[in-house]
């Protein structure tokens, strides 16, 4: 069993993503970016679901 991940199963990386962009208090929207580049030691993690509690 070798090192590196058998990444013929995997579906190909996308050229871009949606990602929250943060500007300012109260000013922030879903923007489409494109994906950052992929190091040997970094890793890509597909979100399925995400959620945000309403409460302070």
């Amino acid at each position: 069993m070798g090192s590196r991940a058998d990444t013929s199963r995997h579906e190909a990386v996308p050229k871009t993503m949606k990602a929250l962009q943060y500007s300012k208090p109260e000013d922030f929207g879903v923007v489409e970016i494109d994906v950052p580049p992929i190091g040997e030691e970094d890793v890509l993690v597909k979100i399925e679901a995400c959620g945000v509690c309403g409460t302070v």
